[in-house]
């Protein structure tokens, strides 16, 4: 039986983890001590820091593992990476992992390739940020380095807005770098695929909807599959595989978000990685949609075996998934009704809703956590989806008293 390390314990490792489980795989999970449910269902557990290496390393030295691997992470990318490297296992490679999750780097690497790429400034203090907002201007996006689920980062329109925003980014940054970029207005969409030895499969895309808020970003759906012409698919495959055959990582699941500007169709990646999408994308929208769960290639290509059928399968017939979520305004909750009825709505396969109550506080709307329901819905086609969504609008009903007077659940 082989032995595969994975990284973190967490929800968004869980399906990896029960991927390899269902395989057969002895699986050791590296998380701190915690409420982890990875911890419950693993052959062994080492209590450990995921960034203490050192101690990784060793043992997995000692435990003579096959293979490590993590998934829906950013942060456990380049430690993966750098522990396939040092026990001599298969990996995408410990500089490559920082093109993916380094936002300047990944950046430099878009303009080294010619591809559109907004104006942006790292940033490490506040003198070289009013230097570099001087230089590009208004509007701009202000981004943490190293964050994840659209932490620290803020639409800044204004003089006024200028020092929150460094502050809070500032604050969600583990090494304390940020980035600046000018503002691309325009639709966004997302594309998933899977590599191997230098071969790229990019076949699952989706438009990503984001709530109408002032100045942070927070997606309310991903839907598959996007509302788009082949010609726009074969573009961003085109772009992703330059970034592939320049890296040449060993394996992966590789994702990029997108822009399309508004004012001049033109196509920006904004972000890449060498990971699964969280938020259920991966483990759960892109099988309902595609047929096909490729986690479970994943895992065999982190222990060196053969995914070779992976790009040469026919793909079934497309069907249809997305997530919905929502938020609720800053205040204290008043009433809540609905919540029980969601999974009985036709269509809808999963509900994962934060546990609210009368009298409990709800904060202000930061960034993806702040969503308090992600509900996964399956059907047909896309009219099935935006029916199930209006359903959900009119099943779940939450009032807040808030400074402004009582308001509803936020959908868009």
């Amino acid at each position: 039986m082989k032995k595969i390390m994975i990284i973190g314990a967490g929800l968004n490792q869980l399906p990896i983890i029960q991927t390899a489980k269902k395989q057969g795989r002895y699986v050791l999970v590296v998380s701190p001590q915690g409420d982890y449910p990875g911890i419950g269902i693993a052959d062994e557990w080492l209590e450990c820091d995921i960034f203490d290496i050192d101690r990784i390393i060793e043992y997995g030295r000692e435990r003579k593992i096959d293979g490590v691997l993590s998934d829906q992470s950013d942060m456990a990318a380049p430690i993966v990476a750098k522990i396939a490297e040092k026990l001599g296992l298969v990996g995408y490679g410990y500089e490559n992992a920082l093109y993916f999750t380094e936002k300047t780097k990944m950046r430099e690497l878009y303009r080294k390739f010619g591809f559109n790429v907004p104006d942006f400034y790292k940033v490490d203090t506040y003198d070289e940020y009013i230097y570099a907002v001087n230089q590009m201007g208004y509007p701009f996006v202000i981004k943490p380095m190293d964050a994840f689920a659209s932490r620290g980062i803020s639409l800044v329109r204004g003089e006024y807005e200028m020092q929150s925003a460094y502050e809070t980014a500032m604050d969600c940054s583990r090494t304390k770098h940020i980035i600046i970029e000018k503002y691309i207005k325009g639709p966004q969409f997302f594309s998933q695929g899977f590599t191997a030895n230098g071969k790229l499969r990019m076949f699952a895309f989706s438009d990503r909807y984001y709530y109408n808020l002032e100045n942070v970003f927070i997606p309310y759906t991903n839907a598959f599959p996007a509302k788009i012409d082949d010609g726009l698919k074969k573009d961003m495959t085109n772009l992703m595989n330059q970034v592939i055959e320049y890296l040449k990582p060993s394996y992966g699941h590789v994702w990029a978000e997108w822009i399309v500007e508004e004012k001049t169709g033109k196509l920006y990646m904004v972000e890449m990685a060498i990971r699964g999408g969280g938020a259920y994308v991966t483990s759960e929208l892109i099988p309902r949609t595609y047929g096909i769960d490729t986690q479970e290639y994943l895992v065999k290509a982190a222990l060196g075996e053969d995914v070779s059928d992976f790009f040469t399968m026919k793909l079934p017939k497309e069907k249809s998934a997305a997530f919905f979520s929502y938020l609720l305004p800053e205040g204290k909750v008043k009433y809540i009704e609905g919540l029980d009825k969601i999974t009985q709505i036709p269509g809808v396969v999963r509900a994962d809703i934060k546990d609210i109550k009368p009298g409990d506080t709800i904060p202000k709307i930061a960034d993806k956590t702040s969503r308090y329901g992600l509900i996964v819905v399956q059907g047909s086609n896309r009219d099935e989806l935006d029916s199930i969504h209006k359903k959900l609008q009119a099943v779940i009903n939450i009032k807040v008293d808030t400074k402004e007077g009582i308001k509803g659940v936020i959908w868009e």
